[in-house]
C-alpha cells in the first residue's frame, strides 16, 4: 500500500481498519483552516491500521506519524543513540513504563539503509483492557524525516503463540516499509 508519505506490503488476507481510516480522514479535514491561524496540535494515533477481517483479530499492523523537532543534520543515531539504546529507551518510556503493568523484552535492534531506519523486535507482556493476560511479539520500524519534522513508526503485533506462523510474512512487511523523501 502507498499512503502518500510511505509504502509497505501487508499480508494479502488482511483488511484496512475502517475506523482508523475514517478518523485519519476526519483529522486531515479538521486541519483545514482558512483563517491561516496556527494549526491545532494533532493527537498521536495511527494513520493507518490493518488486520485480519473481524473485530477481534489478535494480529495487526499500524503506522503512526508524529511531529518531532529535528535540528539540521538530524539522524536517528544523533537523536536516539544506537539502535540498541533507542530500542531499550522505547520499551522503558513508551511500551512498558514503570507503573504500566506491562513488561517488555528487547529481542533485537538493528538499523537498515545506512541508519535511516531502526528496526526493533520485542515481546510485551501484560493485561488487556478486559484484564486478560497477553504476550505479544512485535516488530517496529522507525524513521525520521527531516524535511517536514516527521517521525514514522511502523509496528506489527502478533500473539507470541502465533509468532512462528507469522514470523516470515511479518519480516517481509517490516522490511518493505519505505518512507518517501528520506535524504
Amino acid at each position: 500500500i502507498s499512503k502518500g508519505d510511505y509504502e509497505f506490503i501487508y499480508p494479502g488476507n488482511w483488511v484496512e481498519d475502517y475506523a482508523v481510516a475514517v478518523a485519519d480522514g476526519a483529522e486531515r479535514a479538521g486541519r483545514l483552516d482558512y483563517s491561516m491561524k496556527k494549526p491545532v496540535k494533532q493527537a498521536i494515533g495511527p494513520q493507518v491500521a490493518f488486520g485480519r477481517p473481524g473485530r477481534d483479530s489478535p494480529e495487526n499492523l499500524s503506522v503512526i506519524k508524529s511531529d518531532i523537532h529535528t535540528p539540521a543534520g538530524f539522524s536517528l543515531e544523533s537523536s536516539l543513540g544506537s539502535p540498541l539504546d533507542a530500542g531499550e529507551r522505547l520499551l522503558k518510556t513508551a511500551i512498558a513504563p514503570d507503573g504500566s503493568g506491562r513488561s517488555a523484552r528487547l529481542i533485537g535492534a538493528s538499523d537498515r539503509d545506512a541508519g535511516r531506519y531502526y528496526v526493533f523486535e520485542y515481546i510485551v507482556k501484560g493485561r488487556d483492557r478486559k484484564g486478560q493476560e497477553f504476550e505479544n511479539h512485535n516488530l517496529s520500524v522507525v524513521a525520521g524525516r527531516q524535511g517536514d519534522n516527521s517521525l514514522f513508526t511502523f509496528t506489527m503485533l502478533s500473539p507470541e503463540n502465533l509468532w512462528a506462523k507469522n514470523r516470515e510474512r511479518f519480516w517481509v512487511a517490516a522490511e518493505s516499509f519505505n518512507v518517501f523523501g528520506m535524504a
